[in-house]
């Protein structure tokens, strides 16, 4: 836009109604137009946020429980205050939003609920969002947004003294790039990323700043008016500074962007931090637009830079102009910056080669290498035929990859059910190691059985006596299936004959069968890992430490090492792959994030990532995994916990399934008629769920980079976060609706039991300390008494009474060889419901307060997570997807009717309890499955699947 204008114009305030209409319009340009005046965006920009926010806040005004204490800073979309946090007396920040954005009904609901989304983004690169809210109507009832308060200064400090060294940008980029990937796991997409929103404290710590709230901006006509919200000041006329120049190409279009647009101008901001120069800057604004589309940016030299070539290229693919030749992902681009920096912090990381103006040189350099190579691999070749009498492996030989399907009976589906005291699904499948026979666990008249199938033959057979079996893997001479059912590990011949139970193995997750004919398997929900002779006998319990969560072990070839997945957070995306020496008992993390390693003949490790099959290239000879991953196969059926359905033969066939992740939910509301409403919340991995005794409060765990304690308040529909440290599980509301009391992990083998006001006024206090994970089960209705449950590495969960007055010492109240779980006080105080797996399968139980006396099985074919209404008249209780109600008496006798289904659908069981009943008793808190799982009766086949790998 051109225009000539007067000194005397540019000088003159501009009239606040114009100012008004233009935010509200959303037109943009260097120049603005108002009442048939110009005026230079950059004199508006210093002044229109204080025409629009009515007033400046003043020293000791109150927001909230929040009080302001001074002014730090302003910007296009509102102004920041330095504020004392009178609750937890803490500093914060708050960041006071334009007037225009609350009166916008339409923009104000998306500022909302992106703000929840945003405060959920718990990643150490993204800036903590405590709480929003509004000032008050004398404040003109601006909406404000409350977040940690930083020490440091904005990137664009540093990049305007030039370029960055090469180590401190990979630094910086990985950070960035992290914090990325956190945020687009939960759908959230920044479109505005920029140096001005990356904030780098004093510690090196990089925060990306404004997370999602570039799309808040006033809905803009052009695809450069984003500028105005965003720039700073322009003091040379003709000069882009701002978003434009960071814009990917769909952006400058206008065209709908995804997650791979901030993975573009991330590669922008990268490429200024090695030069020091932005790539597509030029003198207006219509040529940085037109550069973005068509233009390519000036190549670095890299032996004056000293880039190394593998840096260049991550550039190069996040500059790429068609977003599906770019990084697909942020964690991808993640974990390839992550191999480049690990390679810089040995010291190797690749000399710099000759700049580009000596390809033909490179490239006959290469041939030479290349030609060397393969006159090597064939000498190679023949001395090793000559010296063993036969060629190289079977891998040697190129195969044709070949793909089918096979089709479950409708009525025969995949078992994926979820069942024990922590809710959580199992592995349903396991093939030969030859790649001849297929194992697998499907649902045969509501209860799970194991099936057999060769993969020659065009039906599949139930295994007898495998009834309730999940979890099913091979031996290594594949005649034999182990498979855990009953609260044991048992083997079973393909040949037929009755099973074997091999030990007892609780609420298990996972084994593997050795070449020593011992079995390795993660026991008691992750606390152990034990061995056992594949001929029975007595457990050794190889791992139990509490330092972190055991599953799904794998041997490595020749049965010297494991590998196996780890989980605190029972987030498998956040999960670690551990190499374990059985020798030694040494433990390494050597893969971060994902679950279900499996080792790949290929040379690679094979894991569960992000509803992704993905994998990775392993060295065998050193145990280290030598470059990035690479995700093959989207939209695999991952449990909670990360039970990924897929298996994989030794030589080479791949089987899995399709659903994607199961254990993202929503936050909803269901009636006793199964009608569901949900909240206007977010999906992501919620956790155990609690109604306040008022039910005008939900407290909730929410699960990402760490597990901490939430608060939804239905009236203002906000959710603040109530735990800061540790890892915090299971909370639990006091009967009088003022505290909250939860479990928290404070260090390796170190469980505390912790409660503190539900409003985060007060610090949290310890009321007991264990090794031992507990959960908080039930208070008695005086609130004197917790009822809760204890894992014992011999008898498995126990239950446990802690008094919270006196001298707090918790007594044993029930305890049996038998798992006991969940426990619920009566109204009345004078019964204990409860969970326990004496008959085989989880039932429901209730037992006389204090006791003795006769237990009474609620009940009848299987039960958890059992809960009584307000009112105490009734009993509720899940069996896998039916909710049951049970109408009981308890004066002056316990009795109890037959049991009722309510409802059933498709809602997560999480780890804990995974719903809650309303004072009404007609009204349920559940978390419902993200994606709608339809039953599985499809397996996909993939045979020769190592040559497609090894490409």
């Amino acid at each position: 836009m051109t225009a000539t204008v007067s000194r005397a114009n540019e000088e003159r305030p501009p009239d606040l109604d114009a100012i008004v209409e233009f935010y509200n319009n959303g037109l943009s340009d260097r120049w603005l137009c108002t009442t048939g005046r110009m005026f230079p965006a950059a004199f508006i920009g210093a002044r229109v946020i204080g025409a629009l926010m009515n007033q400046e806040l003043s020293v000791n005004t109150n927001l909230s429980h929040y009080r302001i204490l001074a002014k730090i800073g302003a910007g296009g979309m509102g102004e920041v205050y330095r504020a004392l946090d009178t609750r937890l007396d803490r500093e914060v920040a708050i960041k006071v939003l334009p007037v225009a954005l609350s009166q916008d009904a339409d923009r104000l609901s998306r500022f909302e609920v992106e703000a929840r989304a945003t405060s959920a983004l718990n990643h150490p690169n993204i800036l903590t969002v405590y709480d929003v809210g509004a000032t008050a109507p004398e404040l003109g009832g601006a909406p404000y947004i409350v977040a940690e308060l930083l020490e440091g200064e904005e990137l664009r400090a540093p990049l305007d003294q030039g370029a960055l060294p090469v180590r401190r940008s990979v630094d910086y980029a990985k950070q960035v790039a992290a914090g990325l990937s956190a945020a687009h796991e939960k759908g959230v997409i920044h479109r505005d990323l920029k140096p001005e929103n990356l904030f780098v404290t004093k510690d090196g710590r990089v925060k990306i700043l404004d997370f999602g709230l570039a799309k808040l901006k006033p809905s803009l006509s052009t695809p450069a008016s984003s500028e105005v919200a965003t720039q700073k000041q322009i003091t040379n006329p003709g000069t882009v500074m701002g978003t434009v120049a960071y814009m990917s190409p769909e952006q400058v279009r206008g065209e709908a962007m995804d997650h791979r647009s901030d993975i573009f101008s991330f590669g922008v901001i990268l490429y200024e931090m090695l030069t020091g120069k932005q790539p597509f800057r030029r003198e207006t604004m219509a040529e940085t637009m037109t550069a973005i589309l068509k233009e390519e940016p000036e190549e670095i030299d890299e032996a004056k830079s000293k880039v190394p070539l593998q840096l260049l290229r991550v550039v190069q693919t996040c500059l790429a102009k068609n977003p599906a030749e770019r990084f697909q992902t942020a964690h991808d681009l993640k974990l390839q910056l992550q191999w480049i920096a690990e390679g810089s912090s040995q010291g190797n990381l690749p000399a710099p080669m000759a700049a580009r103006g000596n390809l033909a040189e490179r490239a006959q350099r290469v041939i030479w290498v290349a030609a060397g190579f393969g006159l090597a691999t064939i000498v190679a070749g023949v001395l090793f035929w000559t010296l063993s009498g036969r060629w190289a492996s079977p891998l040697s030989n190129s195969k044709p990859v070949s793909r089918l399907t096979i089709r479950l009976p409708d009525t025969e589906p995949l078992a994926l059910a979820k069942f024990g005291p922590l809710g959580i699904g199992r592995t349903a499948l396991a093939i030969s190691p030859d790649g001849s026979q297929l194992a697998y666990a499907a649902e045969r008249h509501g209860k799970s059985q194991l099936y057999l199938r060769g993969l020659n033959q065009f039906e599949a057979k139930p295994i007898p006596g495998t009834e309730g079996a999940d979890g099913p893997f091979f031996s290594p001479d594949g005649r034999w299936v182990a498979f855990f059912s009953e609260a044991k590990l048992k083997k079973v011949s393909i040949q037929g004959g009755e099973p074997a139970t091999l030990c007892e193995a609780r609420i298990p997750h996972g084994g593997s069968w050795g070449p020593d004919n011992a079995i390795v398997f993660a026991d008691a929900e992750g606390v152990a890992l034990s061995r056992v002779s594949a001929s029975g006998g007595n457990k050794e319990i190889l791992a139990n430490k509490y330092e972190d969560r055991v599953f799904y072990p794998q041997f490595l070839p020749g049965g010297k090492e494991l590998l196996y997945s780890i989980n605190v957070q029972y987030n498998p995306d956040y999960g670690q792959t551990v190499l374990y020496t059985l020798a030694t008992g040494e433990r390494r993390v050597i893969l971060e994030g994902g679950t279900n390693p499996r080792y790949a003949a290929s040379g690679h490790i094979v894991f569960a990532r992000a509803g992704a099959i993905q994998a990775v290239p392993f060295d065998l000879s050193r145990l280290e995994v030598t470059g990035p991953p690479t995700m093959l196969i989207e939209g695999i059926r991952i449990e909670e916990w990360g039970a990924a359905q897929f298996a994989l033969s030794t030589e080479g066939t791949l089987v899995y399934a399709t659903g994607g992740p199961a254990w993202i939910g929503k936050l909803t509301s269901v009636d006793s008629q199964g009608v569901s409403k949900p909240l206007s919340l977010p999906a992501q991995a919620y956790g155990p769920v609690s109604l306040s005794p008022d039910g005008q409060r939900l407290a909730v765990q929410v699960t990402g980079a760490t597990s901490d304690v939430w608060v939804y308040d239905f009236v203002r529909g906000s959710l603040s976060r109530v735990t800061t440290e540790g890892s915090n599980l299971r909370p639990l509301w006091t009967p009088d609706g003022k505290r909250l009391i939860y479990s928290r992990r404070s260090g390796p083998n170190r469980f505390e039991l912790v409660w503190q006001a539900a409003d985060g006024s007060d610090t949290a206090e310890v009321l007991a300390t264990s090794n031992r994970l507990w959960l908080p089960g039930s208070w008695s209705p005086d609130g004197k008494l917790l009822m809760y449950s204890e894992y014992n590495s011999e008898t498995g969960f126990d239950l446990w009474i802690l008094p919270v007055e006196g001298d707090r010492q918790p007594q044993l109240w029930l305890k049996t060889k038998f798992n006991q779980w969940g426990p619920a006080f009566s109204r009345d105080g004078k019964w204990i419901a409860y969970v326990s797996d004496e008959s085989g399968p989880y039932e429901i139980y209730v037992r006389p307060y204090p006791g003795p006396g006769a237990k009474r099985q609620i009940s009848n074919g299987g039960g958890e997570e059992v809960l009584w209404s307000h009112d105490g008249r009734t009993l509720y209780y899940r069996d896998v997807l039916k909710w049951i109600s049970v109408v009981v008496e308890t004066q002056p006798d316990f009795s109890a009717g037959a049991p009722k289904v309510m409802f059933e659908g498709p809602y997560l069981n999480v780890p804990g309890v995974s719903y809650d009943v309303a004072p009404d008793g007609k009204h349920f808190i559940l978390i419902e499955e993200s994606q709608k799982q339809t039953p599985t009766t499809q397996l996909n086949v993939v045979l020769n699947w190592f040559g497609e790998l090894k490409r």
